[in-house]
């Protein structure tokens, strides 16, 4: 598996204020849509990471990775196969390798690999409880502090490892948010990702709900079915950027909200259905930082709108 050719990118910088509810302090832009020489790519459902060191957007679609700037150059890209399947999430560790979540028929392998996508070896999960590894089988990754965060969504677990794949500690999380396990289909996680400081965050859309969990095991939630401006229609992505604020996209109502980390304080929301600049379609993933949300969608590739905070 080598690297992919390098794609040219090209798009014109339009600031279209968004015409969705803005609170006072805050404001947003459309920036660009992700693009080559031909046009925006058309990814569709695909989902991102960001790496803080290198500055780069990972960009997982259909098996395919890439990797842009954070100035929206596309720098290269891999794929196909890492030898244990499909690449289904991609997260960046501190030393330069990458750590690749893989799937070949429905089962998934943890693969590290060095910066251009090739494989070095499987990673296998060592220290896991019988009971907790018992049907575990990851599709989210996350890299905080030092760890790797292996999710499984479906069953609402979350295991943290070394890079050497030895468990430092799991979770469980149906029973924080008081489900049985006759339930625990309903409290599948739609998104799942870990900040700088390592708080665990995810959605719940069956609960139109997201939980932040800190550090030492201590779980909030906060969100309220509606359709009105700060709450939740179908509840999808989350991501917390490094000052202070929560970013939630909502698949239904085709926005992007933005609460405070500290007190869940509703600040205001961009995006709205529409093919036009500022629109989104079903938005799903997002990475919010310095300054700039990357938010994949259903049909119209990943757009990026620029934020500021007064």
């Amino acid at each position: 598996m080598g690297p992919r050719s390098t794609i040219a990118f090209s798009a014109v910088v339009a600031m279209v204020l968004s015409s969705s509810a803005l609170a006072a302090g805050f404001s947003s832009s459309f920036l660009y849509g992700l693009s080559d020489a031909t046009g925006r790519i058309p990814y569709a459902w695909a989902s991102v990471s960001w790496d803080p060191q290198a500055a780069e957007l990972y960009v997982v679609n259909s098996g395919l990775v890439d990797v842009f700037s954070e100035n929206g150059m596309a720098i290269y890209g891999f794929a196909s196969d890492t030898g244990y399947g499909a690449p289904q999430a991609v997260v960046a560790a501190p030393g330069g390798d990458l750590y690749v979540l893989a799937s070949r028929e429905g089962v998934a392998t943890l693969v590290r690999c060095n910066y251009r996508g090739e494989p070095l070896g499987k990673v296998e999960l060592k220290g896991l409880a019988p009971e907790f590894a018992e049907r575990f089988n990851p599709d989210a990754l996350a890299v905080a502090n030092g760890r790797l965060y292996l999710a499984d969504k479906a069953r609402a677990k979350v295991a943290a490892a070394g890079f050497d794949g030895t468990a430092v500690a799991t979770w469980d999380f149906t029973a924080a948010m008081g489900v049985d396990e006759q339930h625990r289909d309903e409290a599948a996680m739609r998104a799942f990702t870990v900040d700088s400081a390592g708080n665990m965050l995810f959605t719940v859309t069956t609960f139109f709900r997201v939980y932040v969990v800190s550090p030492d095991g201590k779980v909030r939630q906060f969100g309220q079915k509606g359709s009105a401006p700060g709450k939740f229609g179908t509840v999808a992505g989350v991501f917390a950027d490094e000052s202070g604020h929560i970013f939630v996209s909502d698949t239904l109502r085709a926005v992007v909200m933005v609460f405070d980390a500290g007190d869940f304080h509703f600040l205001g929301e961009f995006g709205g259905r529409g093919f036009g600049p500022a629109g989104l379609i079903a938005p799903s993933d997002l990475v919010a930082t310095g300054g700039k949300v990357y938010v994949t969608q259903s049909l119209g590739g990943i757009k990026v709108f620029g934020v500021q905070f007064d």
